[in-house]
Parts: structure tokens; sequence; C-alpha cells
């Protein structure tokens, strides 16, 4: 299978939550990001927007967050809800529903 990509790579599913951490996360940013879709081989359009800053605590403990959501735009309805620790702009949390594997969620541990 050949996949032809039609423009530049935002980020691979292991780092793209990194990726995000490096934009300019301030409540209400939004901007679309493409990433490689592992699973299908592919170039894929996210639209992310900043909800605003959340104060979250997870097992290795209480962060300042930006909560940032994401959405697919090809029709799968996959979505993210991360949270982005502003110190060190590291994902904290991450709640996700994914068509292929369904929900899932992901926590930093001590």
């Amino acid at each position: 299978m050949r996949s032809i990509l039609t423009g530049p790579i935002f980020a691979d599913a292991t780092g793209s939550m990194v990726t995000i951490g490096c934009l300019p996360l301030v409540d209400g940013y939004s901007t679309t990001v493409r990433d490689w879709d592992i699973e299908r081989l592919k170039g894929r359009l996210w639209q992310l927007k900043v909800i605003g800053a959340k104060r979250v605590t997870v097992p290795a403990g209480t962060f300042d967050s930006y909560k940032v959501e994401l959405a697919a735009n090809d029709g799968t309805g996959d979505k993210e809800a991360a949270w982005i620790a502003k110190d060190s702009r590291m994902q904290v949390k991450v709640d996700a529903v994914d068509k292929l594997y369904g929900i899932i969620r992901t926590e930093m541990v001590p």
C-alpha cells in the first residue's frame, strides 16, 4: 500500500502530544494540525482548540494545565481531550474516543 502525503506531517501518534505542548497554548487558541495515522497509513487532519486552564489530578500529582480538545476531520468521530501541564508542557492526562480502539484514558504516573 502506498500513501501520498498532501502536506507536512505534524507528528505521529506517539509524539503528537509532545508536539502539541510546543504550540502557543492560551485559552481560545485553535488551529488545524496534521498527523500520521499509523493504522490507516495516511495523513490525517485534526481540529485543535484550547478550552482553557484547568487543574487536573492524576496519580503523579496535581497540575495546572491547558485543556486541549482535538477532533478528527475525517468523519470517523475520533476525538481527544488532553491536559497539557503549563510548566513542563507535557501531557498529564488524555481521554480519547477512537473508532478502532474505543475509549482510551492515559494518565501520568509517578
